[in-house]
């Protein structure tokens, strides 16, 4: 965990490096308007730390995060953890409530799907799962505030605060994702139902219902759950355009805003959270196999 966490912050630190423009005279800009002189830039070049070379600004920032030290915006000068702190909490609950809607549906979907393979239902969630993961988030957000927010006029089109404010970023989100859960609860069920233990089971006379959730359902679950762990990454990854989109004052917001400043401590610090949590929802997905299948157990060799 530690060495993606680090890996994923040299990158972003290269590649932000490597971005068009120079850095002291975008901040200088930002901080004293257009009439900027040569000595101006300079200062804060060097205020900064933007004279130093790469490897050094490297080492001198990661200093400060194994400190607890994120550092000041470089345009506004607030602290980049009071920043990330206000706003995570909006991307959080954007987040969890994106992967409920699409647990919600795919699992449903999926098992009636599984369990009646061939028939119309089936052929209704193989569709629905098509059509979800062909449309981009982009484009469904623009229909979503055209329908619901300009024409109809049920639901608000930009702010937070209110469930009806998550309404439509939510669903943006967790279409993509309940399509491809709606995928892979059908195969691995499909898979799970050829199994012994199922035919063991219907033969001991279990009704169906107990037979699909009690036995066919939870082993089916690791794929899901696995699914599940790497869409929340792309999840943060998608609410950097839903944010801007519908205004939601949220990490992938303040990561834009940071992007157009070349506000580089913004950016880093961001990067490092997003980071920290994808790496941390992977590791509970590990754990939670245990739990899901009895025969894994961690810590024990042969």
């Amino acid at each position: 965990m530690a060495v993606v966490v680090f890996g994923a912050t040299v990158l972003a630190f290269v590649l932000i490096d490597q971005a068009p423009g120079d850095p002291g005279r975008l901040i200088a800009f930002a901080r004293y308007g257009e009439e900027l002189t040569a000595e101006q830039i300079e200062a804060v070049r060097r205020s900064e730390g933007f004279d130093a070379p790469l490897p050094v600004r490297y080492v001198r920032w990661l200093g400060h995060v194994l400190r607890g030290d994120l550092g000041r915006s470089l345009a506004t000068g607030n602290s980049v953890a009071a920043e990330i702190v206000q706003r995570a909490p909006a991307t959080l609950a954007l987040a969890g409530a994106s992967v409920a809607l699409a647990l919600l549906i795919g699992l449903p979907l999926g098992i009636v799907a599984a369990v009646r393979r061939g028939t119309w239902l089936d052929a209704l969630g193989r569709t629905t799962a098509m059509l979800g993961v062909s449309v981009p988030n982009f484009w469904l957000a623009l229909l979503l505030l055209l329908l619901f927010a300009l024409v109809l006029g049920w639901l608000p089109s930009f702010g937070y605060g209110t469930l009806a404010h998550l309404v439509l970023p939510v669903v943006t989100l967790g279409t993509a994702m309940a399509a491809l859960t709606t995928r892979i609860t059908r195969s691995s069920m499909l898979d799970v139902l050829c199994e012994d233990y199922v035919r063991t089971a219907r033969a001991k006379g279990l009704t169906e219902q107990a037979v699909i959730l009690k036995h066919a359902l939870r082993n089916a679950l690791i794929p899901v759950v696995t699914v599940s762990g790497l869409q929340f990454g792309r999840l943060l990854e998608g609410a950097v355009v839903v944010e801007s989109i519908f205004g939601w004052p949220g990490l992938g917001r303040l990561l834009v805003k940071a992007i157009f400043a070349r506000d580089y401590a913004i950016l880093q610090g961001c990067i490092l959270v997003i980071a920290l949590l994808i790496v941390l929802v992977n590791f509970l997905v590990d754990i939670s196999y245990a739990s899901l299948d009895p025969r894994i157990r961690y810590g024990q060799r042969g």
